[in-house]
């Protein structure tokens, strides 16, 4: 989503223009993988189209071919700030799953990566942008993709008169407004959800917020209506979105439903916290064979001590999401590491061990620790690398212990 004008390399026409261009869609895909600083000099004076603004799109396509691969193979027009707020397409795809029906809309379009995957959920899609280049280049995607269901309006979520009802209204508000840098109170976002959130539940039977991973989710809970659900959603174990789901027409429930999502190439996993049961009363172990740690969605949704719990992991303290197993699980929102040694935490002697095992480079991992992981590094004097890890927390009693530990398989043989 696009509230101000990009600080992009040339005007939107400019752009589609060139990418009308099948000569210059040819030099494009001739030269993918080469150096766009090289073609420039290469290629300088050598053509008939603008090489400088064809090689700052090869440079922004490189950037996106893993975040919107369809968008990069279709030669969409892109800019930098609208792409680096875009959702990545399989988080947008999980996204548009949770919801059909006949009309929706999204009041921060952006570049459209929402709306293309809504658009094959509904019938009918209206979008709202405010920045004129960003939707001048959202009009032009479409058309590249083949998608003839979404209408585009200049003008943005405040100013749009809410006179009919939508199946859904979804919303990504700008974290960025007026600045490059993201903005750390939600209400400073734009479009204000919390001042919108009334007028959009009274038109739509679903509204769904797209925010940060940074937001407190005990405030979404304390300030937002009507919460159905809040998810967390990870791609490859790095959380991505919090996405927030409201709607009078749910049936009350006594505490919104937290749902942690691992999305992948191959496949989906969600885990819900009304799924899961304590199995026993918490135990605490200062060691065992396997450490586990859970997946970074759990962690985020606040369900770690839970989800330990349910398994009948052994905590190594209440304040810590380490936590320890005899037996490897057969479980996808984990990580798992055999233990190889338990360490006090005397630098000199963590040195002195790691030097008689040949060890040059290690990961360092910290939680609930009085070091980050740069200054246990400083404090080791040892590069990154390798496939061995230091853990390093504090148990029950709040004494500092140190893990050697390599990753194993998630899942057990």
């Amino acid at each position: 989503m696009n509230n101000v004008p990009p600080n992009n390399i040339v005007q939107s026409n400019e752009i589609i223009e060139l990418l009308k261009n099948p000569e210059a869609i040819a030099f494009l895909e001739k030269h993918r993988d080469e150096s766009p600083e090289h073609l420039a000099l290469k290629y300088s004076g050598s053509t008939d189209f603008n090489l400088t603004k064809l090689t700052q799109i090869l440079q922004l396509y490189r950037k996106a071919e893993q975040k919107i691969p369809e968008w990069v193979a279709s030669h969409c027009a892109l800019d930098a700030k609208s792409y680096a707020q875009c959702t990545h397409s399989a988080v947008a795809q999980f996204n548009a799953s949770l919801f059909q029906g006949t009309n929706a809309l999204d009041m921060t379009s952006g570049l459209g990566v929402d709306a293309y995957f809504f658009a094959k959920r509904f019938e009918h899609i209206t979008c709202l942008e405010s920045n004129k280049t960003t939707i001048d280049y959202a009009q032009f995607n479409a058309q590249r993709l083949g998608v003839s269901n979404i209408d585009f309006l200049h003008t943005t979520a405040e100013e749009f008169s809410l006179e009919h009802a939508y199946d859904l209204i979804y919303l990504d508000p700008d974290r960025r407004p007026g600045t490059d840098h993201q903005v750390k109170q939600i209400e400073s976002y734009s479009p204000n959800i919390f001042e919108l959130q009334e007028s959009l539940l009274s038109c739509a039977k679903h509204v769904l917020v797209k925010l940060s991973p940074m937001v407190d989710l005990r405030y979404l809970e304390n300030h937002l209506h009507h919460l159905v659900a809040i998810y967390v959603v990870s791609y490859r174990n790095e959380v991505k979105e919090i996405l927030v789901h409201q709607s009078k027409h749910a049936a009350e429930a006594n505490s919104t439903e937290r749902i942690a999502v691992d999305l992948g190439p191959n496949q989906t996993e969600i885990l819900r916290r009304s799924q899961m049961q304590p199995a026993k009363p918490r135990r605490y172990l200062s060691q065992s064979r396997y450490l586990i740690e859970p997946s970074r969605a759990i962690i985020k949704s606040g369900m770690s001590p839970l989800f330990a719990q349910s398994l009948s992991l052994g905590f190594l303290s209440d304040n810590c999401h380490y936590y320890f197993n005899e037996v490897l699980l057969e479980h996808a929102f984990v990580r798992q590491f055999e233990v190889i040694d338990k360490m006090d935490v005397s630098w000199k002697k963590i040195k002195k061990r790691l030097k008689e095992q040949d060890i040059s480079a290690i990961n360092i991992a910290q939680r609930n620790f009085h070091l980050d992981v740069r200054g246990i590094r400083n404090k080791l004097k040892i590069a990154e690398g390798g496939t061995d890890f230091l853990f390093f927390s504090l148990d029950r009693d709040g004494k500092s212990a140190c893990y050697h530990a390599i990753p194993v398989s998630a899942k057990a043989p």
